[in-house]
């Protein structure tokens, strides 16, 4: 008698949990059939009946579903023995295998029923696999499977969507784990769910899975015991279980692509505002990086940096630089944009510092390339600790956010002597509105970014840098018509990233 372990995960940030029958379960797929995306399982062609087309069967499912990218993932397990009677399908697979996926469903699902007769993946031998079937959208392909891939353990059986996501079942031998557990293996023999997806982290997602695993749950159901897991990142749901000598995990993964997405596509496919904000995020700090561009034209026709401030160029530099490495995914997850905006500005403004140290004079250039040097014995410092001092996320997240955050707050609070000189003088002539627009355009994206992922490290100098976003536009909406009384200033440049040459435009406010 076969047996049944469903779960479901929209790969996101919000999640929950709740025990359902696999009748609620069926019902609620074909309700949600825009959403659910996949659908896997393995076992006899009496309990699918039962299961799946007569729905009287009434066991408890763990059910765990979330929000992003309009893509439900589904991963079931229910396994029977050779001579259960599973059926082989006659439409074929690749070139070469035996056949074994069904024409559509009147849902669009294609049923991959795997054949008593197939051995191992790669023809290893072993004993026949115990049979097992999964179904997947019409438009999923199946993925060439090589031997290299995982080594000694296999990868069965592979479906991919470029655009969605993939599925894969990958079988083990029970030997792996100990010489003694006979040929009928359960999974509580082969050890704790935390010994089980730690030797499989790497094959699974490329690493280790410290600080991945976002939840562990042990289910059972008719005197078979499952485990599954919730990883991140990429974001990948698990469902792990022994039958004879081997180990069974069936692994669904979400694309990368859809994993910062949180999208309905119920209504025909409506574009991701959630997507827009990011991507409007990227645009407004990349053109804040790009602001400084006429002062460096006016740097290189003159062959001189004149009064002009190199500081605001090598601290963003630095906050590019750790804003840059605090999203990569080793780091923190689902902050892949972050890191390139970033990594653009990072770049941009090296180029501003490497123009300022050709033309600036001796000893500007000597203070400027030593705060350089800081600059980066920091950056370094900050890189050998979160890799090396701290081996989990949770600790590197910390280091690298913290002081992401510091320089974030210092390149924000660098216009805060502009915004003195334009109340002295009521002149907004030494504060360039774009600029003002963008510093409160660019906060207010990132801040809502970092308020729908909980990142506390996001929110704070985003904040900071909204609210003096705002403060700049309220005082240029003040004296926008008030040319006041100072001379036209010289265009320094200093002011476009904010930090600039006090005493100089003291000095011009006086002349004025």
């Amino acid at each position: 008698m076969g047996t049944v372990v469903q779960s479901i995960s929209c790969l996101s940030w919000r999640k929950s949990s709740q025990i359902v029958t696999s009748q609620n379960v069926v019902t609620q797929s074909a309700q949600e059939k825009a959403q659910s995306r996949i659908r896997t399982a393995a076992g006899s062609t009496q309990n699918l009946c039962c299961t799946l087309e007569n729905e009287e069967f009434s066991g408890l499912l763990n059910r765990r579903a979330a929000i992003a990218s309009g893509v439900a993932l589904v991963s079931s397990a229910v396994f029977g023995f050779p001579g259960d009677g599973l059926a082989v399908v006659k439409q074929g697979l690749l070139a070469g295998r035996i056949p074994g996926l069904s024409e559509p469903d009147e849902q669009g699902w294609r049923t991959y029923r795997r054949p008593d007769e197939k051995s191992g993946g790669h023809g290893v031998g072993w004993s026949p696999i115990i049979p097992y079937l999964f179904s997947v959208p019409q438009d999923w392909e199946e993925v060439p499977v090589s031997i290299a891939d995982l080594g000694g353990t296999e990868i069965d059986l592979r479906f991919a969507s470029p655009k969605e996501g993939r599925i894969f079942v990958i079988v083990a031998p029970v030997l792996r784990f100990a010489d003694n557990l006979g040929d009928n293996a359960t999974i509580e023999q082969i050890g704790t769910p935390e010994k089980v997806i730690n030797a499989f982290g790497p094959e699974v997602i490329g690493e280790n899975v410290e600080g991945k695993v976002l939840s562990a749950e042990v289910a059972e159901h008719s005197g078979r015991k499952y485990y599954q897991f919730e990883l991140e990142p990429p974001h990948v749901l698990i469902t792990a279980t022994a039958a004879g000598n081997r180990l069974y995990l069936f692994s669904v993964t979400g694309n990368v692509l859809h994993l910062c997405s949180v999208s309905s596509h119920q209504g025909g496919g409506e574009e991701n505002e959630y997507t827009i904000l990011v991507w409007k995020g990227n645009a407004t700090g990349l053109f804040l990086f790009l602001s400084p561009t006429i002062t460096f034209k006016r740097i290189i026709a003159k062959r001189s940096t004149e009064q002009f401030s190199g500081i605001p160029y090598v601290m963003t530099l630095l906050n590019c630089l750790l804003s840059a490495w605090y999203g990569l995914p080793f780091i923190t997850t689902n902050n892949y944009l972050v890191s390139a905006v970033n990594g653009v500005g990072a770049l941009i403004e090296s180029i501003y510092v490497l123009i300022f140290l050709i033309f600036a004079p001796k000893k500007e250039k000597a203070k400027i390339f030593g705060l350089l040097v800081c600059i980066l014995t920091l950056f370094s410092a900050v890189v050998l600790v979160s890799l090396f001092a701290s081996h989990k996320e949770k600790q590197r997240k910390l280091i690298c956010g913290f002081a992401s955050t510091i320089f974030s707050i210092i390149m924000y609070a660098s216009p805060l002597s502009v915004m003195r000189v334009v109340i002295k003088t009521k002149s907004v002539e030494y504060m360039p509105f774009l600029l003002s627009l963008f510093v409160f355009l660019c906060g207010c994206c990132w801040l809502v970014y970092g308020l729908i992922g909980k990142d506390i490290f996001l929110v704070v100098p985003n904040g900071f840098g909204t609210v003096l976003g705002t403060m700049q536009l309220i005082l240029y909406s003040i004296y926008r018509k008030n040319e006041g009384e100072a001379k036209k200033p010289s265009t320094d440049g200093s002011l476009e990233m904010g930090l600039s040459n006090h005493y100089q435009l003291q000095k011009q406010s006086n002349c004025s």
